[in-house]
């Protein structure tokens, strides 16, 4: 791992702020500690400086001309995960409301002015070292991911060749079975690792097909039939035979099977678990598909971050704390591929709907 010293020689921020003063005593500062810097004066140009130059922070004043701190804040982080920036908010504006705001923008971190500078060095090296970190684990996982596919096909092969000699009555039958699905498990989720990342990077190609949505919603049901008898959870589904659209369904598939399951270990028994689906206007034509649990539901403090990677909601009481939280990370990047949104309704005690809404082509309804 590269040392703080080494990672503040290679680290590029940018600083942007209308006051030159202001910005000339930043540059200083980082210069001093062995940043390189870029400036930008207004929001406009933030947006372009960062687009172009992928700088490794920015620190962005609240209050500039064009276009604001927050709304500039607000943009960058509607970039996909990949390419967000991490962002600390300087302000003079000390009040909860501000504070608030610039959180929700999706900024990392915030001081107010005249800026402290002891503070700030400490919460640009933090923000730095963590991004740094964020890097390397993501770089480890998926090369063991990657590792970790030829010795599970291996083991799913052999399971099933097992399972096709072995009478169904025989007491290693439902051991041998137990181990082909939990490799299937295995697979899948090494799948869904390696393709977020290939997502992230805009390396997987969308394969589009026309498909009826009750076909998906169908065979995802039968996918889980299993696990929801075991709990007398019923998957219901609420679409029409007619509604279609051409998508990715293999993407989308996966999308609304990890929805599926996040719903069914997250509801008591003896409830129900609703896909729903339907053709809708927003922008453009859309089609929205809904999954929705009457499960403890999520807290407002963690909906922001739910689909951030690695996040579990820290009240859920419901299903394992060994998930990955990669899965709702998934479901974003796939949809967002889509140029669609994925959305999410909750109180605690009161279930959750997650709702992903994607422009179509050849939809019908």
């Amino acid at each position: 791992m590269m040392s703080v010293d080494e990672q503040k020689g290679q680290a590029v921020i940018l600083v942007a702020d209308d006051d030159r003063n202001a910005r000339l005593i930043l540059r200083r500062m980082l210069e001093q500690d062995g940043y390189e810097v870029s400036e930008a004066t207004d929001g406009l140009q933030t947006l372009d400086i960062a687009g172009k130059t992928r700088p490794d922070l920015i620190l962005l004043d609240a209050l500039m001309p064009e276009i604001d701190g927050f709304e500039v804040c607000a943009r960058l982080h509607a970039a996909s995960m990949k390419d967000r920036i991490p962002v600390i908010m300087i302000t003079a504006l000390e009040d909860a409301e501000s504070v608030d705001r610039a959180f929700e923008s999706g900024a990392s971190d915030y001081v107010t002015k005249p800026v402290h500078q002891p503070v700030l060095r400490q919460r640009v090296r933090r923000i730095l070292l963590t991004r740094q970190l964020e890097q390397l684990r993501d770089d480890l996982m998926h090369m063991i991911v990657h590792d970790m596919k030829t010795p599970l096909n291996l083991i799913k092969g052999y399971a099933e060749l097992a399972l096709e000699d072995l009478p169904t009555d025989n007491y290693l039958h439902g051991w041998i079975d137990a181990i082909s699905r939990n490799s299937d498990r295995l697979l899948d989720m090494t799948m869904m690792i390696l393709d977020s990342s290939r997502l992230e990077e805009g390396k997987l190609t969308l394969e589009r097909s026309i498909r009826p949505v009750i076909e998906t919603f169908t065979h995802v049901r039968d996918t889980f039939s299993l696990l929801a008898e075991d709990r007398q959870i019923e998957i219901a589904i609420d679409c029409s035979d007619e509604l279609s659209a051409e998508l990715d369904w293999g993407l989308i598939e996966r999308v609304i099977g990890n929805m599926v399951h996040n719903a069914i270990k997250h509801s008591p028994d003896n409830t129900t678990v609703l896909l729903s689906a339907g053709y809708i206007e927003e922008a453009e034509p859309c089609l929205y598909l809904s999954v929705s649990d009457h499960g403890e539901g999520i807290a407002p403090e963690d909906q922001a971050r739910i689909f951030d990677k690695f996040t579990q909601a820290s009240r859920r009481r419901r299903g394992s704390r060994l998930d990955t939280g990669l899965g709702l990370t998934f479901c974003k990047l796939a949809t967002e591929a889509h140029g669609g949104h994925i959305s999410l309704q909750s109180a605690e005690g009161a279930g959750a709907t997650f709702t992903v809404v994607l422009p179509i082509a050849g939809a019908s309804s």
